[in-house]
């Protein structure tokens, strides 16, 4: 019975362990989703009434009907358009997400090669589940380079870091 045990409570670790790495567990919940149907003046006055709107939010997630993901609208252009168009107008970015089990240093990678302050993370159905910023971004590339020295270091033959060396 305990090595059924053992072996069971090892296979469940092993399970947990890409979801440990999963870009869901770097995200942040605190970000503003909005409907494809308002105009850009609705739009604005819901930022302005919500206590979490703040100098740090650059951009905002357009849902539709059904919760799915739209596309992002930079603040930016929100605040110059016209308050009477409807912020789909206004909609970049359809194709700028991740979702939420993937792995986080490709996810990372993404964003820091994109023009967006965050990636939205999305779950199976296209829903927003939160968002990755570019400090979480930049601490998982941080932390896989960490690791890819450790990997080096524990190389033990001279031998095998001369040619590591020589290949990198």
């Amino acid at each position: 019975m305990t090595v059924f045990r053992t072996h069971y409570i090892a296979d469940v670790k092993k399970a947990r362990t890409p979801v440990q790495r999963a870009v869901l567990s770097h995200a942040k919940r605190d970000f503003f989703c909005v409907s494809d149907q308002l105009q850009v003046q609705e739009v604005i006055t819901m930022l302005k009434a919500s206590p979490l709107f703040s100098s740090s939010v650059h951009v905002i997630a357009l849902i539709n009907d059904r919760a799915e993901y739209q596309g992002l609208v930079s603040i930016s252009r929100l605040l110059c358009a016209d308050k009477t168009q409807p912020v789909t107008a206004l909609v970049q970015g359809s194709n700028h997400y991740t979702f939420a089990l993937s792995e986080a240093y490709p996810a990372a990678l993404q964003l820091r090669k994109s023009q967006w302050p965050v990636l939205p993370i999305l779950d199976s159905r296209h829903r927003v589940v939160g968002v990755l910023e570019l400090n979480a971004a930049r601490a998982i590339i941080r932390h896989q380079l960490e690791l890819n020295d450790q990997d080096v270091a524990k190389t033990s033959s001279g031998w095998k870091r001369f040619v590591r060396f020589w290949k990198h």
